[in-house]
């Protein structure tokens, strides 16, 4: 995915349908539980393998609608990311 440019953000907030952007987030998961320790363990030892973290990849929806209004810089506000 590549970023939007200024232009692209100044059609976002500025067309009535959209005025929100969504942004993808991507999150690395430590592997949790017995199996993690036993192979950290192993790994350091005998050379043997570990389980890598396994990537999770979501999608929130940010809202621009503060950005209408002149001298606006920044906003804050909670997203709730679904996961896709």
């Amino acid at each position: 995915m590549t970023a939007p440019t200024l232009k692209d953000l100044e059609h976002q907030i500025n067309d009535p349908d959209l005025r929100s952007l969504k942004i993808g987030v991507e999150k690395l998961v430590p592997v949790v539980g017995e199996d993690a320790s036993k192979g950290k363990g192993a790994a350091k030892g005998k050379g043997g393998a570990t389980e890598e973290a396994k990537p999770i990849y979501g999608e929130a929806k940010l809202d621009l609608t503060p950005f209408m209004y002149p001298g606006a810089t920044e906003t804050l506000q909670r997203c709730f990311i679904t996961t896709v």
